[in-house]
């Protein structure tokens, strides 16, 4: 089983943060997740809005820059799903997302 049900992935940017905004809300049957991204600041700073909205535990920011392979690897595997909002994927490296999702058997859905 994996860590996360979910990642989004691009969570910093204006449809990434809305998604993030209403699964911190804490609904019942709410999946495991974790934000993602290429800037940790970004990340933390999101993280620390998100804790006051509803009574979940902080949430998990995991970096990954679209053009490090590696990186997007090891982010993938961790959960079950990669949303992303990170776009257009063509001009951002995307492709390796799907490469990553690809290789560690992760369902990828590009939301951009």
């Amino acid at each position: 089983d994996r860590e996360f049900d979910l990642i989004i992935y691009g969570a910093t940017g204006f449809t990434g943060r809305l998604a993030a905004g209403y699964l911190s809300m804490g609904l019942p049957g709410a999946p495991r997740w974790a934000i993602g991204g290429r800037s940790k600041v970004d990340l933390m700073n999101l993280g620390s809005e998100l804790a006051g909205i509803g009574s979940q535990p902080a949430v998990t920011a995991l970096v990954a820059d679209l053009q490090d392979l590696e990186s997007l690897k090891a982010m993938t595997r961790r959960a079950k799903v990669v949303l992303t909002y990170a776009g257009p994927y063509e001009l951002y490296d995307g492709e390796n997302l799907i490469k990553a999702s690809l290789s560690t058997c992760t369902h990828y859905v590009d939301i951009t």
